[in-house]
This record gives structure tokens, C-alpha cells and sequence, in this order.
């Protein structure tokens, strides 16, 4: 039948329905969907581009909080001591309950929370803490609480990677990797550091290095660090004279000073990472109201922000002027500082009141990274090294200056535990490439030591505190995330410790199971016996009278609960020869739940890791 048009007439055929654009995009999309590098080329783009705006927009916010708040001078400008004192005592007390109270995942440095919305959630981040933790880092840093951007932006940059996948329905392997794209898209940016932003997700944050993860990250990457220098120009993040430019080895001598550098830096290193986590222990366990606590710990900061004005804020003015070796600048704007009269003594203050204003900030709950501060405390390490060595043999050491540098990366792989990622992004953030063999000396020495003082870095530390495992890799994660519970058999096959041995051998050749525990009257496990305790009596007529199960049982059995997850069933089933081990009440660890065999444990975790790479088709 034809439709009649507006004049009445009667048209020929059908009309065929508008398209909508809608339409045309579902189609769009849906096609393109078949193309797996296209999709994940032009996603990888769209959150570089993003990231790398949203990474410029944070950096200028630092800087007019920092102008507000210090009427355009810094905490270290010639202020009276309690204009010094009330921006870090305001914001650090008004932050640290805003962030505990609308996005508790925004507090600390962020990058523990990007891990683990990559090992166990998928990519999936809320998109408040977009808001909230730029909003929070930004006030923090710019009102002179001590912390450093590289946390905050990389998890803003993660969580505008998944943001961007959530609102996409994209599946979850490439949510996943959009979160390490924008990471890395907002670390390069900041630092104008690619190859160290790529880098660092890599090998800290997401721990692949697969060509399907390596070429996202890349774009990204790129991407954000072109925009970042299309509009605020192409300069390493740190100024490095020329003097130190043109560094060459004073003797060879010097192999063991650096090594000597990379052991102090190590230790330095741990105790940092030890120290933030001690305030933040304190704070949480102090039994006194949020307000109180977060008013106490700022009142702190300012505190030494006001005797120290230089260890507020992100403290990149004077991690230059110990590269530098020109103290002067450092040695104004408080009286406390200028007493120290520019030496040894001042950059002792420097490293100590760093140490000591970073935990607290982040202990009370302060938004703000680790990497700037890590910076700063292993500049002052690396010149106190270079001054003493200096004044012992001056002839046969670098100018202080070159120990601040190497320093720097030095302390950074130590609380990091990534070394390649510490000896690149000093190299970016400095242009300097002639300092790149103490470099790597320093940081594989400082690496070592940390790693044999403590297992965990100062980002896995965060998540192994919840019992989040991730330091030997997410394979660990995969199975800290299933118990034992989702695997077990709870059809059990027990026998009396009164069985008989001809009844033993009648029950086990008849049943396909190997592994028996044996009860008691009560029902209650006294042992477990195997095919194997009985296969050497088999043919023994004597035994049939005189043997009973219990007998034969072996009495010490290695058992596991029904909440143990598949890493502590392995290293039970590692710790004996069996293949099969009893499940038992946790309230009552005689009492058998069921059983569970390592073919169960790997076919479960084959499992999880297909579901987990393959989910989503991508």
C-alpha cells in the first residue's frame, strides 16, 4: 500500500525511515568493534589528548593556589611566619576530611589505587575521584603541604582513562588498558618525560609489557607530552647547569663513592617509605574525632613548613639549587633556616624536615604523590655523600652537585623498586646523559639493598596492608582473589579409625578417590590415609586381623579452610608431596568440609586468567 502525502495524493511504495545519527554512530561503532588495533589506537588518542589538557589545567592550578595562598612568593618568600603557617594548617585540615568523607580513594598518592583498579577491578574507577583528587592534590601542594603531583595527575589520568571506557561500555581489557594510558599520558605531560611516563606503568603500575599494553600506553603518551609542549615549551623539568652538563668521572675512585651513594639511598629509601606509613598508623589508631586528628597533623606541617619553608610544597626550586651547588637561595626567608648558615647542617634540615612533613601530610590523609618528595629527600642525600666525600678527598670526587643528582634517582628506585624507570626518568627530567652511568650504578645498588630491607615498595606496600599481593606479579593477585570455598569438592569419602584393614581395602578399590580422611566416633578428623599407606600390604593375609585404619593413618595433616585463597593452597600443596588436601571448619579444625586437589587449583586458576585477559572478547 502507498501513503498518502500532505496534499491528500496517494505516493507509489514505501518511504523509508529516516536515519538518525544515532544510528549512524551504533553502526559506526559496531563496525569498527571488528578492528582491534583501530579501536584501541583511536580510545588510546582520545584519553592522551584529554589527559594531556586535564595535566596542563592541573599544573596552573597549583600555581594559583600557591599564589593565593602566598600572596604570589611561595612559602619561602619573605612572609611573616604565620602567613607561612595558616595555608597548610587550613587546606591540609579542610582536605583531609573532604577526601576521608566523599572519595576515601583519593587520599595518599594514588598510584597503589591505580594498581589495584588494574589486578582486581578491571580498570573500573569511580569518576568522583577525577574531581576530587584534582581538586584536593591541587589545594594540598599549592598551599604548601609536602607531596608531589606525579600520584595525583597519574591517578587523575587513570581514572579519566576509565571514566572515558565506562562511558564507552568498552569491555574490560581495554578498560584496563585506558587506565595505564591515562597514567602514562598524565605522568609524560607533567614531566615532559614519555619514555619514563611508559615506563613507569609498565613496570610499576599495570606490570605488562605486552605489544597489546606497549602500544596504547605509547600514544598516549606521546600525545600528552606533545600537547604539554605545544603550551608550555620543551624544557626538562629541572634545570641542570652546565657545569654539571659536562660531568666526567674525577677517578675511578668514584665506582665505589656512587656505590656508596646507592647503599645510603637505599636505606633512605625504606626509612621514607617506613615513615609514612608509621603516620599514618599513628593517626588512624589516635582515638580522637577526624577533625581533630587532620587539625593536629596539619598544625604540624605548618609547623615545619614555617621553620622550613622550602620542604612545603613540591620543592623543585631547591632540588635545582642542590644540583646547583648554590645554597644561597635556600638559606632565606626563615630565621631558622639562615642560622644553619647554608652548610651541611641545612641540607640535613632539608632531608630530615622533608622526611618528617611528607608522612605527616599523607599520614593525616593529605592528597599528594611520593615521587617529587622522593626526588627532594634523595637530592639532599646524594649532596651530604658528596660534601663529606668531597672533604675527604677533594681531588678524587665530583662536585656535590653530581652526588644531588644521582641521588635523586637513586631514592626513587628505592621506593619504587624500579630502577629501569628511576635511571630514565632522571634522564629526561634532566637532559643530562653523561651522569647516566653513576646513575645506574647508584640506583641498581640502592634497589638491591631496599629490596633485601623490605620486600614491599612504597607503592605495594599500601595494598599489602590489605592483603593485596602484587610485587611477584598479578599472577599472585589472580590467586589471592579465589578461596578455596569456590574450589572444594564437599562430597568427602571419610572412614572410622576403627575400619578394619579388609575393609579399607575394599572402600579404596572401589572408589576413585586416593585420599581418605579418618574420623572418629564424633566424626572429628584423627589422620588421613592413602592408596599408597595400603598398596604395600595388599597381598598381606596377616594384617587383616590386626590392622584398623587408625593404625595406618598418618596423624600430622596439612589442612586448609574454606576462606584460604588459591596462593596459600599452593604453598601448602608446595610444603608436601600430595595432591590432595582436606578442607576444614575454621571453627572447628577437626571437622572436615571437604577436599580440594591441585588439579582443581590450576584448572580454576587457567580459569581466572583466561576470564581475566579474554573477558569481552578483547
Amino acid at each position: 500500500m502507498g501513503k498518502r502525502t500532505a496534499n491528500g495524493s496517494q505516493s507509489q511504495g514505501t518511504i523509508e525511515p529516516a536515519i538518525r545519527p544515532a544510528s549512524l554512530i551504533s553502526s559506526f561503532l559496531e563496525a569498527l568493534n571488528k578492528h582491534e588495533r583501530t579501536v584501541i589506537t583511536l580510545l588510546a588518542l582520545a584519553v592522551g589528548i584529554v589527559v594531556g589538557y586535564l595535566s596542563i589545567l592541573f599544573r596552573l592550578s597549583i600555581e594559583a593556589v600557591e599564589w593565593s595562598a602566598f600572596s604570589g612568593v611561595g612559602p619561602a618568600g619573605g612572609l611573616e611566619w604565620w602567613r607561612r603557617m595558616l595555608p597548610p594548617t587550613l587546606c591540609l585540615t579542610v582536605m583531609a576530611m573532604t577526601v576521608r568523607y566523599i572519595a576515601k580513594e583519593a587520599t595518599g598518592h594514588g598510584v597503589p589505587e591505580v594498581m589495584l583498579a588494574v589486578a582486581l577491578r578491571g580498570g573500573l574507577i569511580r569518576m568522583r575521584v577525577i574531581i576530587v583528587k584534582f581538586i584536593a592534590s591541587a589545594l594540598t601542594l599549592g598551599c604548601g603541604g609536602s607531596a608531589g603531583q606525579a600520584g595525583p595527575i597519574a591517578h587523575v589520568g587513570a581514572s579519566t582513562g576509565s571514566a572515558i571506557g565506562q562511558l564507552l561500555h568498552v569491555s574490560r581489557r581495554r578498560l584496563m588498558l585506558m587506565v595505564g594510558c591515562g597514567a602514562a599520558a598524565g605522568i609524560s605531560a607533567t614531566f615532559n618525560a614519555p619514555v619514563a611516563g611508559v615506563l613507569l606503568v609498565l613496570e610499576v603500575m599495570i606490570g605488562e609489557y605486552g605489544a597489546l599494553a606497549l602500544g596504547p600506553v605509547v600514544i598516549s603518551s606521546v600525545i600528552a607530552t606533545v600537547i604539554s609542549r605545544a603550551h608550555l615549551g620543551n624544557s626538562p623539568a629541572f634545570y641542570i647547569p652546565d657545569a654539571l652538563r659536562a660531568f666526567t668521572w674525577a677517578s675511578l675512585w668514584e665506582i665505589g663513592t656512587f656505590l656508596l651513594l646507592g647503599l645510603i639511598a637505599g636505606a633512605v629509601g625504606v626509612l621514607f617509605s617506613r615513615a609514612i606509613f608509621k603516620a599514618t598508623d599513628i593517626f588512624e589508631t589516635m582515638k580522637v574525632p577526624l577533625p581533630i586528628k587532620a587539625l593536629g597533623g596539619a598544625v604540624i606541617v605548618g609547623v615545619m613548613v614555617t621553620l622550613v619553608p622550602h620542604v612545603g610544597g613540591i620543592g623543585q626550586k631547591t632540588v635545582e639549587a642542590l644540583m646547583s651547588g648554590d645554597l644561597s637561595t635556600v638559606s632565606t626567608g626563615s630565621t631558622a633556616v639562615s642560622l644553619l648558615q647554608g652548610g651541611w647542617m641545612l641540607v640535613a634540615a632539608l632531608l630530615l624536615f622533608k622526611l618528617l612533613a611528607t608522612a605527616t601530610t599523607l599520614g593525616i590523609g593529605g592528597s599528594g604523590g611520593v615521587f617529587s618528595p622522593s626526588l627532594f629527600i634523595g637530592a639532599s642525600t646524594g649532596y651530604l655523600v658528596g660534601m663529606a666525600l668531597h672533604a675527604l678527598a677533594p681531588g678524587m670526587v665530583s662536585d656535590p652537585s653530581a652526588y644531588a643528582l644521582v641521588g635523586m634517582g637513586a631514592v626513587v628506585a628505592a621506593t619504587t623498586h624500579a630502577p629501569m624507570t628511576s635511571i630514565i626518568i632522571i634522564f629526561e627530567m634532566t637532559g643530562d646523559y653523561r651522569i647516566i652511568l653513576p646513575l645506574m650504578l647508584a640506583c641498581i645498588a640502592s634497589t638491591l639493598l631496599a629490596s633485601k630491607l623490605d620486600p614491599e615498595s612504597i607503592y605495594t606496600r599500601k595494598l599489602a596492608r590489605r592483603g593485596i599481593m602484587l610485587r611477584e606479579g598479578r599472577e599472585e593477585t589472580v590467586l589471592a582473589g579465589i578461596t578455596v570455598a569456590e574450589v572444594m569438592h564437599t562430597d568427602v569419602t571419610t572412614v572410622r579409625q576403627s575400619t578394619p584393614y579388609p575393609e579399607l581395602v575394599r572402600i579404596m578399590t572401589s572408589s576413585k578417590d586416593l585420599y581418605f580422611p579418618v574420623v572418629d566416633r564424633n566424626g572429628l578428623m584423627t589422620g588421613i590415609i592413602t592408596y599408597y599407606d595400603l598398596r604395600g600390604h595388599m597381598f598381606d593375609d596377616e594384617l587383616g586381623s590386626l590392622v584398623i585404619a587408625h593404625d595406618l593413618a598418618t596423624p600430622e595433616v596439612v589442612t586448609l579452610s574454606p576462606e584460604d585463597n588459591l596462593l596459600t593452597a599452593f604453598e601448602r600443596f608446595n610444603s608436601i608431596d600430595v595432591e590432595k588436601l582436606p578442607v576444614v571448619d575454621p571453627r572447628d579444625p577437626r571437622r572436615v568440609v571437604g577436599m580440594v586437589s591441585r588439579g582443581d587449583l590450576l584448572n580454576r586458576y587457567n580459569a581466572a586468567v583466561l576470564h581475566r585477559d579474554f573477558e569481552g572478547g578483547s
